[in-house]
């Protein structure tokens, strides 16, 4: 769990950036802190806000910034190391395409994030009275999705 706490830095200090603070405070914070277990959330949800509040460009500077990013190459390389382990892949992706991958990573689930949360913001806004609605999900769910599941992972061997 620790270790995760410079990704999630890097990751609120884009949301800061962008102008998403609010929607960290009010909505992500506590979804995370949900998965947390009982006993030790209280004191790592003070250990990650006390970190989170005090990682900023100003108080990290240059350097820290770099070794923070750093810190969440190796989380992100290590994680990956772990699935190749056991899905058995022999070669492992070169540097830079790691690269490229956990930026795209870093960079995106910020946005992604914003939007999950506004649109969950949202649908809970509205209250779906109607069987009509309930019928269409369900069909969608149960009916829809797993062809479209299984037709993805068909086209994916011809990749």
């Amino acid at each position: 769990i620790f270790a995760l706490v410079p990704l999630l830095a890097v990751v609120f200090m884009l949301f800061k950036i962008s102008g998403g603070k609010q929607i960290v405070d009010l909505k992500v914070k506590p979804f995370i802190y949900n998965f947390l277990s009982p006993v030790s959330s209280q004191q790592i949800s003070q250990y990650m806000d006390t970190f989170l509040n005090s990682a900023s460009v100003e108080t990290l500077g240059v350097l820290g910034i770099l070794f923070l990013l750093i810190t969440v190459y190796i989380i992100l390389s290590v994680i990956e190391s772990t699935f190749d382990y056991i899905w058995h892949v022999k070669k492992s992706r070169s540097f830079f395409d790691r690269l490229k991958s956990y930026w795209l990573i870093i960079s995106v689930s910020p946005i992604l994030l914003t939007l999950s949360a506004t649109l969950n913001s949202y649908l809970d806004s509205i209250v779906i009275e109607s069987s009509f609605f309930e019928t269409i999900y369900s069909i969608f769910a149960f009916k829809v999705m797993p062809f479209v599941l299984i037709m993805f992972y068909e086209i994916s061997f011809f990749f």
